[in-house]
């Protein structure tokens, strides 16, 4: 089934995302059937003594077992649509395979962030994890982790990197693509080595190590591989267009990739049991938006910038479900998508809000000299 964050979760504080999460807490078909049941305990004497008859009287009478009863149809309305949504993604192919003692997972750009935290996450459980960086991690990695220093802009590197992976832990079953990197420029001042580096590594590190590791989880029918894009998938910024539309490939690679898998892929009944899943976070609190400024029309009780360790954890449980997920955190990041459907003006104006947002994080690149070409004396 689809994850969520857990109802208790406080990494962001009390915003509207809780009242969210206590909100589909109150609309699962096992809390709900209550509603019914409460309102009609109230009408208990009657019951008892008419039976069936008082019941079509109290369903007349009483207007709050109408809102009862719908409530509880509203429940497993949106269960059913879960369970569905659940299948389709997964292609109604089971695998109840999975063995954490024997599984070894392939974390890129794992040596510091989002992706440090996950390694970290998932080598407390005992996982063996390799990560894929060309920056060498630091603090040391945790026991059962192993570092493969790699460019992942260079196919010849990350091939070189699959070898030594098998040969030591094993074949990988798990993929999880987190590497990424913004250059915060206007499309007339990115250089070509911006907007290469941009797309290199959001983007074309994703086919190099698909096409290294997924050739032998199609061929053991059990695998998964998890796309890490964002929110800006579905959302432009100024000076943040390499970035955003970057994310947008990433978004349409793991489409594609889900498709070749349920159609394309021989043998079919095998490549139908890979998981591919999709995470789009929100603004997420890293060096690397260090600067970013949601504006006034986004504070944070309504769209909260979540911390490292919160998304690090979504991952995890993604990784963990061994299913495959769609995930769009916070609550105001899964309006995005619908903005595509809206009228242009509409559009515009919810553009317009976020126009200065990447306006920070450009100074605070410069001031550290990011993506600054260095001339040859």
């Amino acid at each position: 089934m689809t994850l969520a964050l857990p109802l208790l979760h406080t990494g962001e504080g009390l915003t509207i995302d809780s009242l969210y999460r206590l909100l589909q807490c109150l609309l699962k078909p096992t809390v709900a059937v209550l509603y019914p049941l409460a309102v009609l305990a109230t009408h208990r004497e009657e019951l008892i003594r008419r039976g069936l008859l008082g019941l079509e009287d109290v369903w007349k009478g009483d207007w709050r077992v109408k809102v009862a009863v719908g409530v509880l149809g509203l429940a497993v309305g949106i269960k059913v649509n879960d369970w569905l949504s659940s299948g389709a993604r997964n292609n109604w192919a089971r695998d109840s395979s999975w063995d954490w003692e024997k599984e070894v997972v392939v974390v890129t750009g794992g040596s510091n962030g989002i992706g440090r935290v996950l390694v970290d996450k998932l080598s407390r459980k005992g996982i063996k994890v390799a990560v894929l960086d060309v920056v060498e991690p630091a603090p040391r990695l945790l026991p059962g982790s192993r570092f493969y220093r790699c460019d992942l802009s260079k196919k010849e590197q990350v091939d070189a990197a699959a070898l030594e992976v098998v040969k030591l832990l094993g074949h990988p079953t798990v993929l999880v693509n987190m590497a990424g990197i913004v250059r915060c420029k206007t499309v007339l001042d990115s250089s070509a080595r911006d907007i290469d580096l941009t797309y290199d590594i959001n983007v074309k590190a994703h086919y190099y190590t698909a096409q290294a590791f997924l050739p032998e989880m199609i061929k053991q029918g059990h695998g998964h591989v998890v796309t890490i894009a964002s929110n800006t998938a579905f959302i432009q910024a100024p000076l943040g267009v390499s970035y955003c539309s970057s994310k947008s490939s990433a978004l349409s690679f793991h489409e594609g990739l889900t498709l070749e898998l349920r159609h394309t892929y021989t043998p079919t009944s095998l490549a139908r049991r890979i998981r591919t899943s999709v995470v789009c976070p929100g603004h997420v609190k890293t060096d690397m938006f260090t600067g970013l400024d949601q504006g006034p029309w986004m504070p944070q009780w309504a769209m909260p910038s979540l911390s490292v360790d919160t998304v690090a954890g979504l991952v995890e449980r993604v990784v963990l479900s061994g299913e495959s997920q769609y995930i769009i955190e916070p609550l105001a990041a899964k309006i995005m998508p619908w903005l595509r459907v809206l009228p242009t003006w509409v559009h515009a104006f919810v553009h317009s809000l976020a126009k200065d947002a990447m306006t920070g994080v450009s100074q605070v690149q410069k001031e550290k000299g990011v993506g600054v070409e260095k001339k040859q004396l």
